[in-house]
């Protein structure tokens, strides 16, 4: 029976925290001592950077049989809108799972499916993710740039695909104002 679960996302998104294996043993210990399940959002593993390894949960010790692990091709390959992704975990787990989601969500068209996994299976055998992640990181460093340059500091993630920077230092009148005397689209 299930008794509890704990969210834990492998980056966090708009941040692009990446959990380090120090932090994820704290969740690890915390599960295991209370019987607790983690589900764990991984879809950005293939995004990290600056040496920062990608460690899922259920690589560690006791955590496998206690962990789904959701996954998807959209962040990786560039196709969000086919909406295919997959979940990793114990058997039973995944047949519950399946017994529950058969009636609440409809799937993938089956030419994505198949596609999704060709293409990690070529990705595998060239050298996709490095290139993927060495584009990325200038993408991440020029936009970090820019904002450095209009004076705005930014947070440096270590994976994901955002980039959040610190407004504290503009003056509120210039955005403030927009959120309140925009003129709403029914006064034109």
């Amino acid at each position: 029976m299930l008794r509890s679960l704990v969210g834990s996302e492998m980056c966090i998104r708009d941040s692009g925290k990446v959990w380090l294996k120090k932090e994820l043993e704290i969740i690890r210990k915390v599960a295991i001592e209370y019987d607790l399940w983690v589900v764990s959002d991984e879809v950005y593993t293939s995004l990290t950077y600056d040496g920062t390894e990608h460690v899922s949960i259920a690589s560690l010790p006791d955590m496998f049989d206690r962990t789904l692990v959701m996954c998807s091709a959209g962040k990786t390959f560039a196709c969000t809108g086919w909406k295919v992704g997959w979940v990793v975990g114990h058997a039973d787990a995944i047949r519950c799972m399946n017994q529950v989601l058969s009636h609440q969500t409809f799937c993938s068209p089956a030419v994505l499916q198949i596609a999704a996994a060709r293409t990690m299976k070529t990705a595998r055998e060239s050298n996709y993710y490095t290139e993927l992640v060495d584009q990325y990181r200038e993408r991440r460093d020029a936009l970090c740039s820019m904002l450095k340059g209009v004076g705005l500091e930014p947070i440096i993630p270590s994976g994901s695909y955002f980039v959040l920077a610190d407004i504290g230092k503009v003056n509120p009148k210039h955005y403030i104002c927009l959120l309140y005397t925009s003129p709403s689209p029914r006064d034109s």
